[in-house]
Formats: structure tokens, sequence, C-alpha cells
């Protein structure tokens, strides 16, 4: 291996070899050689079989569970093989770490989101909407509202971790769907249940509107009183 070429070595972890072939392979380089054991107790062993001295030296390593290594597994054969080299004197040394599962049907964040989304259809936008523009809602609705958005989310969301299929595929169109499904109820529990008192009417484009003629009334007004004053002066 010439000074040249040796500036720069790849080596895998025994997590997916196979990315980091197509790392190695795009970047024109061979993946260096390694050898990696893992004994029955448990233990982790990793050792260079080629000089790294003087080498940028990058670890490829994915830390998803795989068959036969767990995520703890994966981040300590990294740990071990960052000391090997370091202990075999590379001039620097970076990992690349692979966070992506692949071939996953777990969207855990779409389904978080999707959750998040049908609490807020029951615990904020039906309400919200329908308290700007009625005087009759109830608290009875809120909570009906409320149970039925984050139930039917969390069900939704209960059935693809179990491995069922989903009443909704997508988890953000489940909390899209609570959204206006609280439009609906809060309605028509507010009909059957006491309603909530207001203590000032809504607002309304009317009172808006009035509100600003006043005001520009007492501007006219005032300035009117002002240029008499000054007229008399």
């Amino acid at each position: 291996m010439t000074e040249m070429t040796k500036r720069m070595a790849v080596f895998s972890g025994s997590v997916n070899p196979e990315l980091a072939e197509e790392i190695a392979k795009n970047l024109n380089v061979n993946l260096g050689n390694i050898k990696h054991e893992k004994f029955a107790n448990g233990e982790i062993y990793a050792r260079y079989q080629e000089s790294i001295r003087g080498a940028d030296v990058f670890l490829i390593q994915s830390v998803c569970a795989s068959e036969g290594f767990d995520v703890n597994d994966a981040l300590m054969e990294l740990l071990i093989m960052a000391d090997a080299a370091k202990r075999a004197s590379a001039r620097s040394i970076s990992a690349v770490i692979a966070l992506f599962q692949y071939h996953s049907s777990v969207v855990f964040i779409a389904q978080l989101m999707g959750y998040s989304w049908g609490a807020l259809a029951g615990s904020f936008l039906g309400p919200f909407l329908w308290g700007l523009y009625s005087g009759r809602i109830s608290k009875a609705s809120v909570w009906c509202s409320f149970a039925v958005g984050v139930g039917l989310t969390a069900v939704n969301m209960g059935l693809g971790l179990l491995g069922g299929t989903p009443l909704i595929a997508s988890p953000i169109n489940c909390g899209a769907l609570c959204m206006l499904v609280s439009l609906a109820i809060v309605p028509l529990v507010s009909l059957v249940t006491p309603a909530v008192p207001f203590q000032i009417k809504p607002p309304t484009p009317e009172s808006a509107i009035d509100r600003e003629y006043d005001r520009e009334l007492e501007q006219e007004m005032l300035e009117s009183a002002n240029c008499g004053a000054a007229a008399d002066v």
C-alpha cells in the first residue's frame, strides 16, 4: 500500500458490511481488512489485519439492531474498533454511523404526529372554532371530542405496532380525520348537554365595524375641537 493510498482507510463493522462495501466502491477505495469476533460470553474483539499507522481511518457501522447484534453491541464494537485504531497509531479516526433502519414498517415519528394531531382535534380545534361562532358549547362536548380523537389515533397506532392492519394506513391522515370528526361532535353533543355560559358575546363583523366607525368619529370631533381652539386664539 503506497503512502498516497494509505491516507484513507475504510473499515466495516459486523452489522452491515454490505453498506460499507457500497460506500468503499463509491469512494473508489478497497475496504480494509479487519477481524471481528464475538465470544460466547458476549465479549467483542476487533483486530486490524493491515498497518494503519498515519492513515485517516473511517469506521462504518450501523447501529440498527440486526441478527446477532443489538444496538448496544453495535456501539460497543464501534468503540472497540476506534480504540484499536488509536493504539495502531492512526492519524485520525472518523466514525460513519448509519441510523436509518432499512425495510422497516415502523414510522414512529409519523405515528406520534398522528397521535398529537388527534389530541389537538379533541382538545383544541373543534371547541375553538365552534366557540368563536356559537354561543352554546358544553364541557361534555369537549371531553367527547377529546376521547374520540385520542382513542381513534391510539387504536390505529396500536394496531400498527402489534403487526395488525391499521384502520387508516397513514397516521397523519388519521389525525386529520380526527380533526374533522371533532367539528361534528362538538355541536351535536352540545345540543343535549348543559352549555358553558359566555360572559361576552362572540365577536361579529358588524360590531368590529361599529367600533372602528365610533373611533373615527371621536378622532374627527377631537380634530374639530383643536381647530376651533386654534381659531379663537
